[in-house]
């Protein structure tokens, strides 16, 4: 996690479960709350920014699980998993990272309902994932085209000129 104007406590390694989930979580995020009616637009070049990985496990991860009836027995707020606004995740997350019993990471639901997210805190995961397979998002047709037909995704050449 990075704060201003101070050195980070530790880097968020970020993992969704699908490449879809990975596409919402990472491109549209919020900006598709005050979208215009009609399909999402996402331009190539934003899309040839970002590259995607299938990630294997090589060894177990210790993770804080905030899922389901796990959140409820841990006594963390729903709104540590489920605010758009990210400060109090921030907080536990920091807290999770401080805690003796040394947790790997957290996984949590997305706030898509798609599906689950993991955020890894990086010193801790050496050896423990490899990449499977890794390419840009631009060069997976299969994979986009079914992304673009169920979220409602239109890939466009450049942004619209809204006069």
């Amino acid at each position: 996690m990075l704060d201003r104007g101070r050195p980070p406590r530790w880097l968020p390694v970020y993992l969704a479960q699908t490449f879809t989930l990975c596409l919402q979580e990472t491109l549209l995020r919020d900006r598709a709350n005050a979208a215009l009616p009609g399909p999402f637009l996402l331009t190539e070049a934003e899309l040839a920014l970002w590259d995607w990985a299938e990630i294997e496990m090589i060894r177990p991860l210790r993770v804080v699980d905030l899922r389901g009836t796990a959140l409820t027995r841990s006594r963390v707020p729903t709104d540590v998993v489920g605010a758009t606004d990210q400060r109090l995740a921030r907080a536990w997350a920091a807290a999770f990272h401080r805690h003796p019993a040394g947790f790997d990471g957290i996984v949590f639901p997305s706030r898509f309902r798609s599906g689950d997210n993991l955020a890894l805190f990086h010193e801790r995961i050496a050896g423990a994932l490899r990449v499977a397979a890794r390419r840009r998002v631009l060069n997976s047709p299969v994979e986009l085209g079914r992304t673009c037909a169920v979220l409602d995704l239109a890939i466009v050449a450049r942004p619209a000129d809204h006069k």
